[in-house]
């Protein structure tokens, strides 16, 4: 039995790591079942840290497509699984979901509240990415008005200070706020430099994926193994079920490139938009 659960176990890290990639790439349909499989698996192992975290991606999804009942249910669900877990980083990730949550709803001000509850959280623990995370909150929260522009701007900085090099994605998105806050505040040289910097941090992404797909290989190694080890029993449907995630982490570099390609364009035009609107002034 414990060998079971212990398969269970890494099945669900494996699948918590793509989706959490598919979700990365957009790819909400196939993110969604993955991370629902974990979910599955996970009341099996009583990973409490990791049902919390699959619960907040989940929320995230469901308020990417404009389910906001659906988000408010999984936030309570990672909230609920990390209520006996020493897990304050989690719960923070939860509360930032919860943030953005309440920023659909159009309530600022609760969402600003969110965001500097994390903030507090974060600073107490030392942990920059978080910090950096509560801080692009706030800015989004901020540029929901022109007004806000050089607020966002003040946060974003600091975010970029603090955000982790290696996490190519959150630069990115970073970098692209601070592109539109300048732009707000007429600075369209600034702008054009973020926006830059927006597309140049989005070629070291593919890198940042390759992490998460060696972690998912890795996974996928131990459970065809562990398995294998039983006599044979069930090795024959493990090692499709292998091929089947083999063969859609390879398809993912395709994927992340051609997405690139399509923020590069659009980051292009923006570049292109800021530089026509400088000259006609």
């Amino acid at each position: 039995v414990a060998g079971r659960t212990g398969d269970a176990g890494a099945e669900a890290r494996v699948r918590a790591n793509r989706g959490n990639l598919l979700a990365m790439l957009g790819d909400d349909r196939w993110a969604e079942t993955d991370l629902r499989a974990a979910l599955g698996l996970l009341e099996k192992t009583g990973n409490d840290y990791l049902r919390g975290h699959v619960c907040c991606v989940l929320a995230e999804l469901a308020r990417r497509q404009g389910r906001l009942e659906d988000a408010a249910d999984w936030i309570a669900a990672g909230e609920h699984a990390l209520d006996d877990a020493d897990a304050t980083v989690e719960r923070a990730e939860v509360q930032l979901e919860r943030g953005r949550w309440w920023l659909a709803r159009g309530d600022a001000g609760a969402a600003e509240a969110a965001a500097r509850t994390v903030l507090a959280t974060a600073e107490g623990l030392g942990h920059h990415e978080l910090q950096a995370r509560g801080l692009q909150l706030l800015a989004e929260v901020a540029l929901g008005s022109t007004a806000g522009a050089a607020e966002a701007v003040a946060a974003l900085d600091k975010a970029l200070v603090l955000a982790p090099a290696d996490k190519s994605l959150l630069r990115t998105q970073l970098h692209n706020g601070l592109a539109r806050a300048r732009f707000w505040l007429g600075d369209g040289a600034a702008a054009r430099r973020s926006a830059r910097e927006a597309e140049a941090q989005l070629a070291a992404v593919p890198g940042e994926v390759a992490v998460v797909e060696k972690k998912i290989a890795a996974e996928k190694s131990a459970i065809e193994a562990a398995r294998a080890g039983e006599a044979g029993r069930g090795f024959a449907v493990v090692a499709d079920e292998v091929r089947k995630l083999s063969t859609l982490s390879g398809d993912t570099g395709k994927r992340i490139s051609e997405k690139v390609e399509v923020i590069s364009a659009a980051i292009e035009a923006t570049y292109q938009k800021t530089e026509d609107s400088t000259q006609v002034e």
